[in-house]
């Protein structure tokens, strides 16, 4: 796995130090952007307690806020940066679909998925899936 940014990322599996059962319910465990804006996969593991998104111009901050937006509000227009929701699918590459994934703690130790996925061109439609429990890695 890489950061937004192409370094390589140690993410352990378990959120640092942290378990499942140490997340409020409703707390966001982690967020996966695959094809969304200018990444080509990222996935931000979250603190249960306190988060912070912060780095120089062009590292992602906005990035990660976009995908927060999306996933929860849905409404692309209000972002203010684009009314058309293709135009958060990263062109450059082959792929032209994007899917934002977010684990919510239950509270109870273990987890809600919520996923997002959608394309450009022609077919635009929005593909919505939550589960209990990990996603499916794909659904494209």
């Amino acid at each position: 796995m890489r950061l937004h940014d192409g370094r390589p990322a140690e993410v352990p599996s378990t959120n640092g130090h942290y378990s499942l059962k140490d997340f409020k319910a409703g707390s966001i465990v982690s967020l996966t952007l695959e094809n969304f804006m200018s990444t080509d996969y990222t996935k931000y593991p979250f603190n249960p307690t306190t988060n912070y998104i912060f780095g120089a111009n062009g590292t992602g901050k906005s990035t990660i806020v976009a995908a927060l937006f999306l996933i929860f509000d849905g409404r692309a227009a209000k972002l203010g940066r684009a009314d058309d929701l293709s135009m958060y699918v990263n062109r450059e590459r082959p792929l032209k679909k994007a899917r934002i994934t977010a684990e919510i703690s239950t509270g109870r130790g273990t987890t809600i998925g919520i996923q997002r996925s959608w394309q450009s061109g022609k077919n635009k439609n929005t593909r919505w899936f939550m589960r209990r429990g990990k996603l499916r890695k794909s659904l494209f």
